[in-house]
């Protein structure tokens, strides 16, 4: 792989993880295509918050739905950013040695992509709803919990076994 690619996806280790850094800013870019294009069809007043019975007890201008559609791209960016680090620079929550160094900082790097993924589809399924005008319902909450939570226990089993090395 060319040295451009190369960066811009991230230093890429793995198949999945060329994958996730063309999917990741992808997801943020079409939310804010796919907002600009509908902006003048919503309403001005948008449903911003919602009790637990489902029904809106906050509005704002639409204007707003640009914080959390750009706030996903920032945290993206941010994510992306944060590959660069040196390897030294991360808190792996595990005693390094020499004999599991590099299996536990493959481990980071794996949960660095994922989290970079995670948060975006995070991002992406609570614009979706806003931008509908609609409730985010259970499915909503349970994409948000596997996105943030999956990734994170495939690290701490994974690096568990570091301990072994």
């Amino acid at each position: 792989m060319s040295r451009g690619p190369y960066i811009l996806l991230g230093k890429p280790e793995r198949v999945y993880h060329i994958v996730f850094g063309i999917l990741s800013p992808l997801l943020q870019i079409a939310l804010i295509v796919w907002l600009a294009c509908i902006f003048r069809t919503l309403p001005d007043k948008v449903p911003t918050h919602y009790d637990f019975a489902g029904n809106v007890t906050g509005t704002s201008g639409k204007g707003t739905l640009w914080i959390i559609v750009l706030f996903g791209l920032v945290n993206d960016i941010g994510m992306w950013g944060a590959q660069f680090l040196p390897r030294s620079a991360m808190n792996t929550g595990v005693r390094m040695t020499t004999r599991n160094r590099e299996y536990v900082y493959g481990c980071a790097k794996d949960l660095l992509v994922e989290m970079r993924l995670g948060l975006s589809v995070l991002f992406a399924s609570l614009s979706v709803p806003l931008i509908l005008g609609h409730e985010p319902g259970t499915a909503t909450w349970i994409i948000l919990a596997a996105a943030m939570i999956i990734p994170i226990v495939r690290y701490a089993v994974r690096v568990s076994k570091a301990k072994n090395l």
